[in-house]
């Protein structure tokens, strides 16, 4: 058992206000590691976090996801061609983000059929009423 398991800052892999990202929990140590190192790490846990997604939901096998910080805040992420972009520099928001556009992509693509449906019925409604209209 670690002496410093009462205190969760002290626990490797936890998140405490040292940040994961700045710190590396060596032998007992508080080791400071390069920026690099931290935006290898932030990816790594995306693309797990999105496999273990794709796996529990089964959905979104076509899914990468491209993490690209953007200290301007002015869009957490999107999808644009099969990629997931997350834009959160913070690690926690960034993989709330992940989540939150991997669920959004798959309900895009579940109600993409009823919504070529109910297109393709607007479309019939208003050729028909056109021709009334000419009659």
């Amino acid at each position: 058992m670690h002496a410093f398991n009462f205190y969760k800052g002290f626990i490797p892999n936890q998140p405490s206000f040292f940040g994961t990202r700045f710190f590396n929990w060596g032998l007992g140590s508080i080791t400071r590691v390069n920026n690099s190192s931290a935006r290898a790490h932030l990816s790594q846990r995306l693309e797990a976090e999105l496999e273990r997604l794709k796996m529990f939901f089964g959905l979104g096998l076509e899914l990468k996801v491209v993490w690209k910080p953007s200290p301007d805040g002015a869009l957490s992420g999107e999808v644009k061609n099969n990629l997931i972009y997350v834009y959160e520099v913070d690690e926690e928001k960034a993989v709330d983000t992940l989540r939150h556009e991997f669920l959004d992509y798959c309900l895009s693509q579940a109600i993409e059929p009823y919504k070529e449906v109910t297109n393709r019925l607007i479309r019939m409604i208003n050729d028909d009423a056109y021709r009334r209209k000419g009659l």
